[in-house]
């Protein structure tokens, strides 16, 4: 295992493994406009 890997809340780790098994549904953009729909909302 390697140090970034051990440093990585299991939460994270799920969402990048996620993110990368599904990688044909999104782009740097999709994940832009939820990072700022989240601001917005607070």
């Amino acid at each position: 295992m390697t140090p970034q890997r051990a440093s990585l809340l299991p939460v994270n780790f799920e969402m990048i493994v996620f993110l990368r098994a599904n990688r044909t549904f999104w782009d740097a953009s999709t994940l832009m406009s939820l990072v700022v729909d989240d601001t917005d909302d607070n």
